[in-house]
């Protein structure tokens, strides 16, 4: 049992000697993977941020597109809501309310079964009438960081359309 141990203890010296020997060989090999681990976290820290830029502008583009469609279900509740323009704006700006700078604007419009524009203040020249809400909003959005062909900031615009009557 004796010379098990002594044989275990020399192992355990020359894997100790070894190991030893190979940190004092590779200190230049710790300063090349130190600088390896440097650029690549930067690369993906570049990478995170632009993420996170565009997760914030899909983000901010579904808010957008959410108060317009908000202040169109408004507006197509009956004729009275269709011609309350300034009704539909409300809806949107309400809808949109965490969005800073949000801006609305609503229309309505008419047209006959065939596509064709036609007044909605008239008499309808045509047997079926048909009657659209229009909502249009915008907003600005600044990035974190400056792409390329995209800039620093950039408008983020929603649109929804329905028939009224």
């Amino acid at each position: 049992m004796r010379g098990s141990e002594t044989n275990g203890r020399r192992r355990l010296r020359r894997q100790l000697a070894r190991a030893g020997a190979m940190a004092r060989l590779s200190a230049p090999a710790r300063a090349q993977a130190t600088l390896e681990f440097a650029a690549v976290a930067t690369v993906l820290l570049l990478a995170l941020f632009a993420g996170a830029d565009f997760a914030r502008v899909f983000r901010t583009n579904i808010a957008v597109t959410a108060a317009a469609r908000a202040g169109v279900q408004y507006g197509i509740q009956n004729p009275v809501t269709a011609a309350d323009l300034d009704g539909m704006q409300a809806a949107a700006l309400a809808d949109g309310g965490p969005i800073p700078e949000l801006s609305a604007t609503a229309s309505q419009f008419c047209t006959c079964p065939g596509g064709a524009p036609i007044s909605c203040q008239s008499s309808s020249p045509c047997p079926d009438m048909r009657v659209y809400v229009a909502v249009s909003t915008s907003a600005p959005f600044s990035t974190f960081l400056t792409f390329p062909g995209v800039g620093s900031s950039l408008t983020v615009t929603g649109k929804a359309v329905m028939r009224a009557q």
